[in-house]
């Protein structure tokens, strides 16, 4: 659960951390404000801004232990990404937000009753911007997850099929795709809808899903590992 008033407490101290760094974005010492945020992400969180750019989502919240604190590192991530573009680093600018999104939405996904709509619409709508970069795979695996976790089924089966254009080995998504349908078919039915990818929608998806790898794989025999994914959508 989202403790309201430490976040609002970590979130004012960003703030003013936020407003130097824009200081000096503005006068084009990014460096300088890098590693400025670098330092206030160590006060604020207890680890730094470079650490959060090597760890991975999970690694951080799990290095955070806290759901205030997760959500703090998403927003230093944001800002890391924003800076990052401002110098022309495409990829490091990606990485960053891409991880922002995830922690975002498992904040979201940690207190449901503490984040409204219009906010998980924001997140929501952060990960579509990330998903505009052209993403590699280890991110368009994140951007799936974080969809996941905050309920956007479609959005994350649409992940998951640019996941299978880019995916080096298209075959080893296969174990992805078969996970993800078997667990949107223990859903309810609301649920379903209110994520974009009804029930009646699900074998469509598991067939588009293996028709995409079938096509990746140039006409190879693909396993027949979605079967039971497909068995369970269509019995529930």
């Amino acid at each position: 659960m989202i403790r309201q008033d430490y976040l609002m407490r970590l979130l004012d101290q960003l703030a003013q951390a936020l407003a130097r760094v824009l200081s000096l974005r503005e006068n084009e010492a990014r460096g300088q404000a890098l590693d400025f945020l670098n330092r206030e992400s160590e006060r604020l969180i207890g680890i730094d801004g470079a650490m959060l750019e090597i760890l991975s989502p999970d690694a951080i919240r799990k290095t955070t232990a806290s759901v205030e604190k997760g959500f703090v590192a998403a927003r230093i991530l944001e800002e890391i990404s924003l800076i990052s573009e401002e110098e022309g680093d495409h990829h490091r600018a990606t990485a960053a937000a891409v991880k922002a999104f995830w922690l975002y939405a498992a904040a979201a996904q940690a207190d449901a009753s503490a984040t409204d709509n219009t906010f998980r619409e924001r997140i929501a709508g952060f990960g579509d911007a990330c998903a505009e970069r052209g993403l590699a795979e280890g991110d368009l695996l994140s951007l799936m997850a974080g969809y996941e976790m905050l309920g956007e089924f479609g959005r994350a089966e649409d992940a998951l099929f640019a996941l299978v254009e880019v995916a080096g080995r298209p075959e080893a998504v296969l174990p992805v795709g078969r996970d993800f349908y078997a667990r949107l078919a223990e859903y309810e039915d609301a649920e379903l809808e209110k994520g974009g990818l009804p029930r009646n929608e699900l074998h469509d998806g598991i067939e588009g899903f293996r028709a995409r790898v079938q096509s990746r794989m140039s006409r190879r025999e693909i396993p027949d590992e979605t079967r039971e994914a497909e068995g369970a959508a269509n019995s529930s």
